[in-house]
């Protein structure tokens, strides 16, 4: 999974996955609940 910024507002937890070379395919996205948004933040991984 990854944490990133979406729409500059947004912090957003992804699943994805490579089934192939040069593919990505994402599995589920979800807003990031308070821990992950401070996780982010703090730039911890």
């Amino acid at each position: 999974h990854i944490l990133g910024l979406a729409g500059g507002v947004v912090v957003l937890l992804v699943a994805h996955t490579y089934p192939e070379e040069g593919v990505a395919r994402i599995v589920s996205a979800r807003k990031a609940t308070r821990l992950e948004r401070r996780a982010y933040e703090d730039g911890d991984p």
